[in-house]
């Protein structure tokens, strides 16, 4: 967050949004644990941990595996794919 627009608090509840498009998302709720001023940046970092037993909080377990998975054989487009044989 900007540090001109403050911070939360550790032990605050704070209601998050995971997009999946520009319309659909799927709510849940961090308890924030620490925060801490970053100067050179001019912003303050929270850590957070998912609160259990809220909304969702089992769809955002499976987000996660989702991603940690994903993220092991994530590859960078480098535009070596050419696709031949396009009618206009």
């Amino acid at each position: 967050i900007e540090d001109n627009a403050g911070h939360f608090n550790a032990g605050d509840e704070v209601s998050m949004r995971v997009y999946l498009n520009h319309q659909t998302y799927f709510p849940f709720v961090v308890k924030v644990s620490n925060y801490r001023a970053v100067p050179d940046e001019k912003v303050f970092r929270h850590g957070v941990n998912f609160v259990k037993g809220t909304i969702n909080d089992e769809a955002l377990h499976h987000f996660v595996k989702f991603i940690e998975t994903v993220s092991a054989s994530l590859k960078t487009d480098q535009g070596d794919h050419l696709v031949s044989n396009l009618t206009r």
